[in-house]
């Protein structure tokens, strides 16, 4: 199983549909399709009754959706963990201040260059 799997699953158990599905995930309505297909197969159950359009939940599916919901919520809390500026601590404003010739002729490349090294950081003239 990959991660498009269950959250093909939880897309349409939320939306009703494979279309809203898709759209939402800016996927293909084939490729949801496929994603359950692939997920039923491989817990060799029925996760929905198909009623026209409307996908709706077996007991089964009931039972799967209570837990992917809860793997597809740590998966994105881990997400946010790594992520490169989870752990930065956000920073104060600089302040920068100088006289006239400083001001036009040195501080906009220092500036420059520490707005490269630090994009967070807002700065204050």
């Amino acid at each position: 199983m990959n991660f498009a799997q269950p959250m093909a699953f939880e897309a349409v158990a939320k939306n009703g549909t494979i279309t809203k599905a898709a759209q939402l995930l800016r996927v293909s309505q084939p490729s949801v399709s496929k994603h359950l297909k692939n997920l039923e197969e491989t817990y060799r159950v029925a996760l929905f009754e198909r009623n026209g359009g409307v996908m709706e939940l077996t007991e089964e599916g009931r039972i799967f959706l209570r837990h992917v919901g809860g793997i597809l919520f740590h998966l994105e809390k881990l997400k946010e963990e790594l992520s490169p500026t989870a752990n930065l601590a956000k920073s104060e404003p600089l302040k920068v201040a100088g006289s006239y010739a400083a001001s036009a002729l040195l501080l906009p490349s220092v500036i420059a260059n520490f707005k490269r090294k630090h994009r967070e950081t807002p700065i204050i003239l």
